[in-house]
C-alpha cells in the first residue's frame, strides 16, 4: 500500500537554506587565479561534509515517497565528481600565476628611481637650462634622455627574455616576451619622463615616484585576481596605468603556459581561457596608449610648469601657431 495514504501531491518545490558557511559559494564558476585540474579541494566539498547533501537526499526521497505512494530503495546518494580531460600538472607553473606578475613588475622599481632622479638632477643643477641657452633643443635633450635610458632597459630586457623562455615560459615565442618587454621599457621611460616634470629636487622625485610605481603594485595585484569579474572597458581603463598592464600581460602570459601551448602569433588575440575576453594583443595596445599619453602630458607639463628656472608658456601654447612654425614670435631677454 502507499506509505502516507493520507497525502496526494502531484508536485512539490523544496527550498533547503543553510548557513554559507557550511556550503559552497557558487558566486563564481571558477577560482580567481586559475590552476588547471579538477575540482578536487577538500574544503569545496562542504555540500557533502556538512550534511547538505544528506538532507536533500531525505526531503526528495520523502517527497517522492508521497508522490509516488511506494517506499524508495537505497542506496539514495551516490557521489562522482564531473570528469577532466588530461593535462599536465606542474606545481611550479602553478605557484607563477602569482609570482610572476608581482616579481616582473617589482623588478622595474629600483630603474625608475634611479631614472628619475638624474632626470630631475639635471633640471635641479641647471644644466638644462645652461644647454637650452646653448642652443640645445627640447626635443633632443629628452631624445638623448630616452636613448641613454632605453639602452640600459633593452639590455636588461634581452636578458630577462633569455631567462624566461629557457627557464620559467618555455612554450611561450621569444620574439613576443622580447617585444613585450622593450614595449613596457618604453612604457617606464615615459612614465619617468611624465614624474621628473613634476618635481625640482632629485631625492624627492625619486622617492615620490617610486612610491606611486609600489602602489600601482599593490593595484595591479588586487585587479588581477579579480581581473576576470571585470569588463573588457573597465580593464583597460586600468590598464592606463602602466604597472597594472604590465602585470595583466605576465598574468595571461602564465595562463597560456599553463595550458601547454605558450603564447605565439596565432593565438596572441584569442582570449587564454574560454569565459574570459582580455587578449594579450589588447594590453600590448593599451602599453602604446600608456607610452603615447604619459610622453604627451610630460611635454604638455614641463612647458607649463618648468620648474624654479626655467620660462613658463602658456596653458594654450598648443594653440598658438607660434609656437609650432616660430612667426611673429618675439624673444625678450632681461
Amino acid at each position: 500500500g502507499p506509505a502516507h495514504p493520507h497525502l496526494h501531491l502531484q508536485s512539490a518545490s523544496v527550498k533547503i537554506r543553510m548557513n554559507t558557511t557550511y556550503v559552497h559559494d557558487t558566486t563564481l564558476l571558477r577560482a580567481n587565479v586559475w590552476t588547471p585540474g579538477p575540482e578536487r579541494d577538500p574544503w569545496k566539498r562542504r555540500y557533502l561534509y556538512f550534511g547538505f547533501v544528506f538532507i536533500q537526499d531525505m526531503i526528495e526521497r520523502a517527497v517522492a515517497e508521497v508522490i509516488t505512494g511506494r517506499d524508495l530503495p537505497t542506496p539514495g546518494v551516490y557521489l562522482q565528481e564531473m570528469p577532466y580531460p588530461c593535462y599536465d600538472e606542474d606545481l611550479y607553473a602553478n605557484s607563477l600565476m602569482g609570482v610572476l606578475p608581482l616579481s616582473m613588475t617589482l623588478s622595474w622599481l629600483f630603474s625608475v628611481a634611479m631614472t628619475v632622479r638624474a632626470i630631475v638632477r639635471e633640471k635641479e643643477s641647471r644644466m638644462k637650462e645652461v644647454m637650452k641657452m646653448m642652443g640645445l633643443g627640447d626635443g633632443v635633450l629628452r631624445g638623448s634622455w630616452f636613448l641613454t635610458s632605453f639602452v640600459l632597459f633593452f639590455l636588461s630586457a634581452l636578458i630577462v627574455t633569455i631567462a624566461l623562455t629557457f627557464g620559467i615560459l618555455s612554450h611561450t615565442s621569444f620574439v613576443i616576451i622580447w617585444l613585450f618587454l622593450i614595449l613596457y621599457a618604453v612604457a617606464i621611460i615615459a612614465y619617468c619622463f611624465l614624474m621628473s616634470s613634476f618635481f625640482s629636487t632629485a631625492n624627492l622625485g625619486a622617492c615620490i615616484s617610486s612610491l606611486i610605481y609600489f602602489l600601482f603594485i599593490f593595484a595591479q595585484t588586487v585587479i588581477i585576481t579579480k581581473q576576470h569579474q571585470l569588463s573588457v572597458p573597465l580593464l583597460a581603463l586600468c590598464c592606463l596605468a602602466a604597472p597594472i598592464a604590465f602585470g595583466i600581460g605576465c598574468s595571461v602570459l602564465v595562463e597560456y603556459e599553463l595550458r601547454q601551448i605558450g603564447l605565439q602569433w596565432h593565438n596572441i588575440s584569442v582570449p587564454p581561457l574560454q569565459d574570459t575576453h582580455l587578449t594579450f594583443s589588447l594590453v600590448c595596445a593599451m602599453l602604446v596608449v600608456d607610452c603615447f599619453l604619459y610622453f604627451l602630458l610630460s611635454w604638455y607639463i614641463e612647458a607649463v610648469y618648468p620648474g624654479r628656472y626655467g620660462v613658463a608658456k602658456p596653458f594654450y601654447f598648443p594653440f598658438q601657431p607660434s609656437y609650432w612654425f616660430g612667426q611673429g614670435c618675439a624673444c625678450v631677454c632681461g
